[in-house]
């Protein structure tokens, strides 16, 4: 990426970032992108177009480490993806009827 910022820098916004930026916003890619690079920003004062780009990249990175999360976690259950889905539709269709079955006592 070209950024050069000393180590004490590059750690100190890291942090900033980990503590401003919600675990969950990567599904939500403006967000993300915004809060990371407007926190880093704060810290370091670095050039705008750098943390944009190493804010996709670390998006990427991010997307492929939680995929990779659930593909391992399904490998240890033993589960396919089509199985796991349809367990999935199983339980909601269930939650629906039961719903709809309190809903009209």
């Amino acid at each position: 990426m070209g950024i050069q910022l000393p180590a004490d820098q590059m750690l100190a916004a890291i942090l900033a970032a980990s503590a401003f930026v919600n675990p969950f916003s990567p599904y939500i890619p403006g967000v993300y992108h915004g809060m990371l690079v407007g926190s880093i920003y704060l810290v370091t004062r670095y050039d705008l177009e750098a943390l944009l780009a190493l804010s996709i990249v670390m998006h990427g990175v991010l997307l492929v480490f939680w995929f990779g999360l659930g593909i391992w976690g399904l490998k240890s259950l033993n589960l396919k993806f089509s199985e796991f889905r349809q367990q999935i539709s199983t339980g909601i269709q269930q939650m629906r009827s039961e719903k709809d079955s309190g809903a009209t006592m």
